[in-house]
This record gives C-alpha cells, sequence and structure tokens, in this order.
C-alpha cells in the first residue's frame, strides 16, 4: 500500500515527466530502475523481500519514513 510520502514524489516525478511506476511483485528483477523509494511508517513493519535480497543493489533504495 502506497502512503502520502511516496504519492507527493509520484506526483513530482508525474509533473516532470519522468517515468515511474509501482512495484508490487516482490520477485520482480530490480535491474532496470536507477532509484526504488520505500518508505516504512512503523519499525515493526519488515523489509520487503525485494529490498533484503537485493545484494549490492541495496544501493538503488531511497528509505524514509518514521519506522526507518
Amino acid at each position: 500500500m502506497t502512503n502520502l510520502a511516496l504519492m507527493k514524489i509520484a506526483g513530482y516525478l508525474y509533473d516532470n515527466n519522468i517515468s515511474f511506476e509501482l512495484l508490487i511483485d516482490p520477485n520482480q528483477s530490480i535491474d532496470k530502475y536507477d532509484y526504488i523509494y520505500m518508505s516504512k511508517v512503523f519499525t515493526f513493519t519488515p523489509y520487503p523481500s525485494l529490498y533484503t535480497e537485493a545484494g549490492e543493489a541495496r544501493n538503488k533504495f531511497i528509505i524514509g519514513g518514521t519506522g526507518n
């Protein structure tokens, strides 16, 4: 589920004609992406497997939120 911060980032990208997409499938390849924005609201929420199994590609993730 998306949250307000991610929706604002999506709005900025849309307004500036920068392509973006919502990643839902945890098994999706992240090779084609330059950045992946992720937000956590609660500290007890686990990180998704898309992040935990990224290995060296974790540097593509920009993570924010109060639960980070």
